[in-house]
């Protein structure tokens, strides 16, 4: 069976952390790195930064890969998966360019220490590039490329989806990263770690119904429309007023219904 891997960014949110869970479930995703987690529990198949920005998560079952040799900082988290180093990175927008220097340099330092020769660094370090498929590039975005390129690491980000839905933001929420990231990442794996024994299938958290997932169409088709309407070339702001409207109602509704499904379970 294939190692799957995802990231996402929560932006601290309860019930993104609950889907981003179910999403694992569903999606048979091995390990997580999750920027902005809403808290990082305890327990062997969670570690973190020392600041709470980023985590990685395995799925609490039989069979799932043990996180060895874990290192941390203010804003990454490495751990070995198999024979694969993987580090979780999350560097804030609001921070300075000369921080994110010296961020990447610790960050360097601990890729150069490391025992494999393979190594995949998943986060969101807020620096935009072309080439990983932004439509400009960003101070920040030039010097991350010219890190990876010291580093010895390809960038292997692929498309220009815009995966903000919120009218003024930067917010990756969890339905779209799944879709967009989860098989990307998985052929990204499949090609970095060795084949792991199969693990039981188990398609849903403990807490998940059928209304949930009626519910997260919803929210997810909501979403695309209000997405779409954004991208038209000549744009109608009452329609975008009105959609937008619809998808937030949407959330709340899930959300809603997830912390009564939780609170019932």
């Amino acid at each position: 069976m294939d190692l799957n891997l995802l990231q996402a960014n929560i932006n601290h949110c309860a019930r993104a952390q609950d889907l981003l869970f179910q999403s694992m479930a569903q999606w048979s995703i091995h390990v997580a790195v999750v920027a902005e987690p809403y808290r990082v529990p305890s327990g062997d198949n969670w570690v973190g930064d020392t600041d709470g920005v980023v985590a990685m998560t395995s799925r609490s079952i039989v069979g799932s890969p043990a996180f060895v040799n874990v290192g941390r900082g203010r804003g990454y988290v490495s751990a070995f998966i198999d024979d694969v180093m993987v580090v979780g990175v999350y560097f804030s927008p609001s921070k300075s360019l000369a921080d994110f220097e010296q961020f990447l340099a610790e960050v360097g330092v601990l890729i150069s220490r490391r025992r494999s020769g393979r190594v995949l660094v998943a986060g969101d370090l807020n620096a935009k590039s072309v080439a990983w498929g932004c439509p400009t590039t960003n101070p920040r975005g030039r010097e991350l490329e010219e890190w990876a390129t010291a580093s010895g690491l390809t960038v292997l980000n692929r498309g220009s989806v815009n995966t903000c839905v919120r009218q003024q933001g930067n917010v990756e929420e969890v339905e779209g990263e799944v879709a967009r990231l989860g098989v990307a990442m998985s052929h990204v794996c499949d090609g970095a770690m060795r084949r792991v024994h199969s693990v039981p299938s188990k398609r849903a958290v403990y807490w998940w119904s059928e209304e949930l997932t009626l519910l997260r169409r919803s929210c997810v088709a909501a979403r695309r429309q209000y997405t779409r309407c954004r991208r038209r070339r000549r744009r109608k702001l009452m329609e975008e007023e009105r959609l937008y409207s619809l998808y937030r109602d949407a959330v709340r509704l899930l959300r809603t219904a997830i912390g009564v499904a939780k609170d019932l379970a």
